[in-house]
């Protein structure tokens, strides 16, 4: 009677793994500063973007994973999700990487088989957003 919502453990699942992978995305920058310091603003522009891109498929893929051996159902819709994102009822493009509030409609339609609220896949977007400014203001003053 008194227990989370789907969207209160999803969303909190989906936090969890932005934190849990930020290690991983602040040694990547670390690793390449090097390259961003000494190459041109396009070649720097596309390591960061492709650095980014391992960061967010790597939250995607943590938390979809779990969901994914939780029952055939939601694998099935999972899988339909990344064939037609439409199902989810956003447009959501694979190619930058899969931001938090993709993976929190692709997860909630796998789920419950409804569209997700969109106000919910815009606050992870920003949560995910400020934990990447976060570790880059990190890298920044030294930490």
């Amino acid at each position: 009677m008194f227990g989370l919502s789907t969207k209160e453990v999803l969303s909190k699942a989906i936090i969890n793994a932005c934190y849990n992978c930020k290690k991983t995305y602040k040694s990547a920058i670390i690793e390449n500063i090097d390259k961003l310091n000494n190459c041109d603003e396009e070649s720097a522009d596309d390591l960061l973007t492709s650095i980014r891109r391992e960061y967010l498929n790597e939250v995607a893929d943590s938390v979809i994973n779990t969901f994914r051996v939780s029952s055939t159902a939601i694998s099935s819709r999972i899988q339909l999700a990344f064939m037609s994102p439409q199902v989810c009822g956003y447009d959501i493009k694979f190619e930058n990487g899969i931001m938090a509030g993709s993976v929190f409609a692709i997860c909630y339609y796998a789920i419950k088989n409804k569209i997700a609220p969109a106000n919910l896949c815009i606050r992870l977007n920003h949560i995910q957003n400020d934990i990447i400014d976060e570790v880059l203001q990190e890298i920044e003053k030294g930490q």
